[in-house]
């Protein structure tokens, strides 16, 4: 169903092929992370007992906070960067929408490792390395790109329209949710 929507016909094999690596990436993650959607997928199905309302509660945490993939394409694909603006910024507080990980801090999320090291061919991981490179600079550590940040590079890759991406986040997670209850 998935490819009828994004008309994969249209795109190359390794295309392909990274979408279905991030596709597995985000199932095992939302299995093995006890991040916010599905934390409160979890709870809200034992509170109610209906898988509808559960995917309804864990759908409508996710953005913002959880799961900026949007601010994350706008930022680190949408826009050449400025790297002293964005170095100010980081000064001043902002988190950059992509990057850090609740689990994780000192590496990459290991559920990701897959689609990180499968991305180094594409003209959007240079962009990602050089936010990346901006921030620890600014930050004096690493810090890794998060599901957030590759599901950017995948919508971007995939030339999905602004506010689509977020598919790419919750088809393999209603899978996982939907196994769960």
């Amino acid at each position: 169903m998935l490819d009828k929507i994004l008309q994969l016909e249209e795109f190359s094999e390794e295309d392909k092929n990274l979408l279905e690596i991030l596709m597995r990436c985000h199932a095992k993650a939302s299995v093995l992370n006890n991040n916010i959607s599905t934390v409160t997928f979890v709870n809200a199905a034992r509170g109610s007992g209906n898988i509808y309302q559960s995917i309804i509660a864990g759908i409508s945490c996710m953005g913002g906070v959880h799961a900026p993939v949007l601010q994350a394409r706008d930022l680190i694909f949408n826009q050449d960067i400025n790297v002293e603006a964005l170095k100010e910024a980081i000064e001043k507080g902002f988190k950059v929408p992509g990057f850090g990980n609740s689990f994780y801090k000192d590496k990459i999320d290991p559920s990701f490792q897959e689609f990180d090291d499968a991305i180094t061919y594409t003209a959007q991981h240079e962009k990602l390395t050089r936010h990346e490179d901006v921030i620890e600079e600014v930050k004096g550590k690493k810090i890794y790109p998060n599901a957030a940040g590759y599901t950017a590079l995948m919508a971007d890759i995939l030339k999905l329209p602004p506010g689509q991406e977020v598919w790419l986040v919750l088809a393999p997670r209603l899978a996982s949710w939907i196994s769960i209850f």
